[in-house]
């Protein structure tokens, strides 16, 4: 929870102004983890464009998802218009118990986060967040990494588009 959460924030910013054009909401999920052993950190984020309706099912797929492997998730309200990451950062804060804490967060659509702080040695599902975007894609045979695979040739032909797709709103773009 640092600058890197402001470039983050941004990119995930521009994420959700890309699938709006596209006439799709934002649906994502954030691990974070501490890195005991070795120090520092390990902080993952995995961002989909799901349809509306797919969107309004988002809060309560995470909260059932969650429910069934023995979990609560705590609600974060959207920051006010206009605030920048720091507003967020201070609420994520509150909710996870500081800066090095481990949690599991799921941001919907409307700007609101599900929180789950991850306590020592409790067991979290590492394909809970998966499981659930694989599900509002209508895909959930996808929600395995390995069902994702692709040629060398296919990936780079999706990595393209998405660089095409993408360019308006990335907010690096003329910084190379």
């Amino acid at each position: 929870m640092n600058r890197l959460s402001g470039v983050s924030s941004a990119y995930v910013s521009a994420l959700r102004s890309l699938y709006a054009s596209l006439g799709r909401e934002l649906v994502a999920f954030e691990r974070h983890l501490s890195l005991r052993n070795k120090g520092g950190n390990h902080c993952h984020i995995n961002v989909l464009g799901v349809t509306p309706e797919a969107g309004r099912r988002a809060g309560e797929a995470f909260r059932s998802a969650a429910a069934a492997a023995g979990y609560q998730l705590e609600h974060i309200p959207a920051p006010p218009r206009g605030t920048g990451p720091d507003e967020l950062l201070k609420q994520l804060k509150t909710a996870v118990g500081g800066p090095d804490s481990e949690y599991f967060m799921a941001l919907l659509p409307d700007g609101s986060r599900l929180v789950r702080p991850l306590m020592r040695g409790e067991r979290w599902p590492m394909a809970l967040g998966r499981e659930v975007l694989a599900d509002l894609a209508g895909a959930p045979e996808r929600a395995s990494w390995k069902a994702c695979a692709l040629t060398p040739e296919e990936e780079a032909g999706r990595v393209e588009r998405f660089k095409q797709l993408f360019k308006p709103y990335d907010i690096m773009a003329g910084e190379e």
